[in-house]
């Protein structure tokens, strides 16, 4: 499996420790509610400054990748990133373009070489995520919202792995945002309410294309300039 070259962000909420962050977990109750993908936005965020050695970002706090980040820490920076970034509409939380306009002022007013564009499920969607992997960059994707029944609550299914090694259904995700953190032919590894989890490719192709839509799904291209 193709992974993000370094450990991803752990947070730590009175001792137990989350695989990224989980706004179910937040003290905010716009980010408790729809704050998915400030989430995602954020780890990612977190896990360039650790690999990057950016020094000089105050809303990123002190956290350097090396141990957990305290809940409190985590926080504060969700506030940080909502109230300079990443605006959430409540109750239907943001989309992939104000992500990707956020991310892009983030990176212009700390001067850091990197641009971000939202893009659509395509056919070379896979490519794009595994250049931003090979670059060590996450990816933070969609799981749209069922359309046009957008009533319904039909969901990606997550998968985790069970005792006999063999993947086993966990949860299901529709209308949210999570982050890619590996990629091999046939799985996504992510970070989704502070878990790690696998979603098939082939689930999420046809989730995009049949349930939601590809315009409603996709992924926040980010590369370095």
């Amino acid at each position: 499996m193709l992974e993000l070259k370094g450990n991803y962000i752990k947070i730590n909420r009175s001792g137990l420790e989350t695989y990224g962050g989980n706004q179910r977990l937040s003290s905010d109750r716009v980010i408790k509610k729809c704050g998915c993908g400030i989430v995602a936005a954020l780890d990612t965020l977190l896990y360039l400054k650790s690999r990057c050695g950016w020094t000089e970002v105050p809303e990123l706090g002190t956290f350097d990748g090396e141990a957990s980040m305290s809940g409190e820490s985590y926080e504060r920076c969700l506030s940080a990133m909502k109230r300079k970034y990443f605006p959430v509409l409540y109750p239907l939380g943001t989309n992939g373009m104000a992500l990707a306009l956020g991310m892009n002022r983030f990176f212009k007013g700390h001067c850091l070489p990197f641009s971000a564009l939202w893009l659509p499920v395509t056919a070379g969607i896979w490519e794009h995520m595994e250049k931003m992997l090979e670059s060590d960059i996450p990816v933070v994707c969609a799981v749209g919202v069922n359309f046009p029944k957008f009533w319904d609550k039909k969901g990606l299914g997550l998968q985790s792995p069970g005792t006999s090694g063999a993947m086993l259904h966990s949860s299901d995700a529709r209308a949210h945002f999570v982050t890619v953190t590996g990629l091999d032919m046939d799985w996504m590894q992510i970070s989704s309410w502070g878990k790690k989890y696998y979603v098939s490719r082939r689930d999420f192709i046809s989730y995009a294309r049949g349930i939601s839509n590809p315009l409603l799904c996709g992924m926040l291209y980010i590369e370095r300039k």
